[in-house]
């Protein structure tokens, strides 16, 4: 009788501890999953890595991430691929844009951001944050050339497809705030804010800070 209890405990103890085992494990294999999925310069070695830390274990699953550890190696050589042409066009200048004619847009670049950027976005499972970097570096890349304003509708109308209503609002706001002359800014800002469902009230209290950016309403000798 004792001893059968005894035994009885120690295999309830036993199953306790497989228990958290296969749960820590199952919480490695989480955290594999996620560096083989997203492209980064190492991750050959995270794959060696990983194959290592599945051959100790007595449930060897070596294989199952290997589909997304090579859609993420193939992901890596096209990024590097742009990397580099991108490295070799000339940079934009501000001082020269300035004092140049409207003509001297650097078409290249934008042309390589735009192929860049429409290559990566045919990734549908890769994560947001990768094609909206790409979308904010090209703006930063295109800020003196016309193809500025081609780059930021462009994100725009992505982040609208992807019904990131905060960011949408927050990009055309801060742009209209530094080009209050452009139309075509502010019809994406005013149809964003239809988008958002806040149309008469946001578009208000916007373009009052434009108008009167010292104040929160008019006097009235302003009116």
């Amino acid at each position: 009788g004792v001893d059968s209890e005894e035994e009885t405990e120690k295999n309830k103890d036993k199953e306790k501890v497989n228990t958290i085992i296969e749960r820590q494990t199952q919480v490695l294999r989480s955290i594999w999953k996620r560096q083989l999925s997203c492209p980064h310069s190492g991750i050959k070695n995270t794959y060696a890595q990983y194959q290592v830390f599945e051959e100790n274990l007595t449930d060897k699953q070596a294989s199952t991430f290997k589909p997304q550890y090579l859609k993420s190696k193939r992901l890596i050589k096209q990024m590097e691929m742009f990397e580099s042409e991108l490295e070799e066009l000339p940079k934009p200048c501000l001082f020269v844009c300035l004092f140049a004619s409207p003509g001297c847009a650097n078409t290249e670049r934008y042309e390589e951001w735009n192929e860049y950027i429409s290559t990566m976005r045919k990734f549908e499972d890769q994560k947001l944050s990768l094609v909206q970097n790409l979308f904010e570096r090209a703006l930063l890349d295109c800020y003196c050339y016309e193809q500025f304003w081609y780059v930021l509708l462009n994100y725009a109308q992505w982040l609208e497809e992807k019904n990131m209503k905060t960011e949408l609002i927050e990009l055309l706001e801060k742009s209209v705030r530094v080009f209050p002359h452009s139309s075509y800014l502010v019809c994406a800002l005013i149809r964003a804010y239809e988008f958002n469902g806040t149309a008469n009230t946001a578009m208000e209290k916007f373009f009052q800070r434009i108008a009167f950016p010292d104040q929160s309403k008019p006097t009235s000798n302003q009116v």
